[in-house]
């Protein structure tokens, strides 16, 4: 079943900060409201269903997780484009360790590269170990197994077949069962590229790294030209704080998309966690160079700027930031701005 896109129901973009969605929903009510003359009560539900899901944290980390997952499916390029939208949506994580008590203690915000690639939360809750095990013992046994018993099928249809359920229960959020269709499509198709780059996905939406880590790394070793790998095997690593290794993975995908803003911008944030401040600065810079409308690279490359001691370069980067709408707490913590505003 295709996910129903909320973002496109609220006319917002996918990286739309809560004041955004929150503001276009209340115009939606006005204008769709049943009371109203031109009132539409099956669209006005729809409005009241994406907001209920876009106001939630955790809701629309799910369903970001999910529309991302559809979009890979059907078309790489579309993922791709989703992805950099999605570096718009900001997601904490640990700074580093300041070396000195001057140095201020404060986070920098990491922006999701995909719902794959942003923080992905776990779509479904864990399934019980003794539950799950009866269900493959009893009703799904002849399901799983059935298709064994085609001896005159090729190894390609049946691969395919498992591929296609594998992918079925994915969009069902099952994904035990999902998982267990990929394994029995690689025990026919080991050498499949693309085989191992989806298990790896479902891994990794189920927060189980360790497995996700393997199947990229197959992944790699079977075509290291697969679209979107690094990418996904970098924001891996970074949820792994392995930031050396997500730095390496970045810059092996700036190899094969050199255009691509989001792959520097992400690079230098890595490289921020790792204390590397002029590196970051340098490949913040770059993303600027190559989209140079993003408000939340002029943020960021303050943050950094920051952090190396150029407080005349924080001020007006984060100046820059605030003139193009950016928007965070941290503006009333610097004089600079509070006594520009």
């Amino acid at each position: 079943m295709r996910v129903r896109n909320y973002y496109t129901i609220l006319g917002v973009a996918s990286g739309a900060a809560q004041d955004e969605i929150k503001a276009a929903y209340r115009r939606l009510v006005r204008q769709f409201h049943p009371d109203k003359n031109y009132g539409n009560e099956k669209h006005f539900k729809l409005i009241q269903e994406a907001y209920e899901v876009l106001s939630d944290e955790k809701k629309r980390d799910h369903f970001d997780a999910q529309l991302a997952y559809e979009t890979y499916t059907k078309d790489p390029d579309e993922l791709t484009k989703f992805l950099k939208d999605q570096k718009y949506k900001p997601k904490r994580y640990r700074a580093p360790r300041p070396e000195s008590e001057e140095q201020p203690k404060r986070k920098l915000v990491f922006n999701s590269t995909s719902a794959l690639v942003a923080s992905i939360v776990v779509l479904v809750a864990l399934v019980n170990v003794i539950i799950f095990r009866g269900r493959l013992a009893s009703d799904s046994e002849d399901e799983i197994q059935h298709t064994n018993y085609g001896y005159e099928a090729s190894n390609e249809k049946l691969t395919q077949e498992y591929f296609q359920k594998a992918m079925n229960y994915f969009h069902e959020q099952n994904h035990e069962f999902a998982l267990i269709y990929f394994k029995k499509a690689i025990e026919l198709s080991p050498n499949d590229a693309k085989l191992h780059f989806n298990k790896g996905l479902a891994h990794y939406v189920a927060k189980e790294y360790k497995e996700a880590l393997y199947e990229l790394n197959q992944t790699v070793k079977l075509n290291p030209d697969y679209k979107n790998v690094f990418w996904v095997r970098a924001k891996l690593k970074y949820d792994l704080d392995d930031n050396p290794g997500a730095i390496a993975d970045f810059t092996e995908a700036i190899k094969h998309d050199p255009g691509n803003d989001s792959l520097y911008f992400n690079r230098g944030l890595a490289y921020y966690y790792i204390n590397e401040y002029e590196s970051a600065i340098h490949d913040i810079d770059k993303a600027i160079q190559l989209n140079p409308r993003q408000g939340q690279y002029y943020f960021d490359r303050g943050d950094a700027k920051e952090m190396a001691g150029d407080d005349d370069g924080t001020c007006s980067d984060w100046m820059k930031a605030k003139e193009m709408g950016y928007t965070s707490p941290e503006f009333s913590k610097k004089p600079c701005l509070a006594s520009g505003s």
